[in-house]
């Protein structure tokens, strides 16, 4: 019980279940589970995002508590109100509601955010010249009775810079068709695109160093394994082949690929290309064949599996 108290406790102070007090009217509260009824299923399915809903407002000034030393504030629209000589009319303040998390756990959590994109699944919303952290989402879509089998949404939330946090981000893409739905396949390049933009337009200087522009990959190989990507649509071979820094070219009029040259565990230099003969006749629907993942890191392994379904 105590536990459990406690746990709703934290939830509670990130503002899960309740209005921000943002200055827009109807605003949602979300729904969060009455800590009676919390039992030990309920804070193992919270926990990986089940049995909760969250609204986009609240993930963002949640991740920006997080973000910023760990002080949950009050969500504004309007910073400074100016007249047409530049002159400020109104400005309004931040507005501080509670300190949620310590100082040494904020940085522990951008810590571990920057490793999501540096070495892990949100490896698509790495920004060249800038430290990023964030964390991509796969959610399942709820319907009558449970959830709706084939539907989810996307999204990915980072801030940047993760050593000192200027702007937090979340992109979210319901329901996205095309046979790609995870957050960080879809998401994480639209942060990007963003975010790049945005630190661009507020004259945030780049950081990182020469030695550090290669997104935290620590290998010094110049060559790449060719995975199996037979069995796959031609549009997931690509993207698991883009994941790992070789490009794809895709031949006849098929969807799904039924052979590849190179075969499965040759080897090409970084960048280049692997020819997908696309035959749906010839393959068995609905099968994927099981890549070699001897040998891999944990964060190549899940990067390698989540692209191919």
């Amino acid at each position: 019980a105590k536990e459990k108290g406690l746990f709703y406790k934290y939830i509670k102070a990130f503002g899960f279940g309740q209005k921000t007090g943002i200055d827009l009217s109807g605003e949602a509260s979300g729904i969060m589970i009455d800590q009676n009824k919390l039992g030990p299923v309920e804070v193992a399915t919270i926990s990986i995002g089940q049995g909760i809903a969250v609204t986009p407002l609240q993930l963002v000034t949640a991740v920006s508590a997080v973000a910023n030393g760990g002080t949950l504030l009050e969500p504004q629209i309007v910073s400074k109100v100016v007249d047409n000589d530049g002159k400020i009319i109104q400005e309004f303040q931040k507005k501080e509601v509670r300190q949620v998390i310590s100082q040494d756990t904020s940085k522990l959590v951008c810590i571990l955010l920057e490793q999501v994109v540096a070495n892990g699944t949100g490896r698509k919303a790495y920004i060249e010249g800038y430290r990023v952290g964030g964390k991509t989402g796969t959610a399942q879509v709820a319907g009558k009775g449970g959830y709706v089998p084939g539907k989810y949404i996307a999204s990915f939330i980072g801030m940047a810079p993760a050593n000192d946090p200027q702007i937090v981000c979340l992109v979210v893409i319901n329901e996205p068709s095309g046979g790609l739905y995870q957050g960080g396949q879809i998401a994480a390049p639209v942060f990007k695109a963003v975010a790049e933009d945005t630190l661009r337009y507020m004259g945030v200087t780049p950081q990182v160093t020469d030695d550090e522009v290669n997104n935290g990959n620590d290998s010094t190989s110049t060559t790449v394994e060719v995975p199996d990507v037979t069995n796959l649509t031609a549009d997931a071979a690509t993207e698991l082949l883009d994941l790992i820094g070789l490009k794809a070219q895709v031949k006849g009029s098929g969807s799904i690929v039924a052979s590849q040259v190179p075969v499965a565990g040759g080897s090409l230099e970084a960048g280049g290309t692997v020819i997908l003969n696309c035959d749906s006749s010839s393959t068995v629907a609905g099968k994927i064949t099981v890549p070699d993942l001897t040998g891999k890191k944990l964060s190549e392994v899940a990067g390698i599996l989540s692209a191919m379904g």
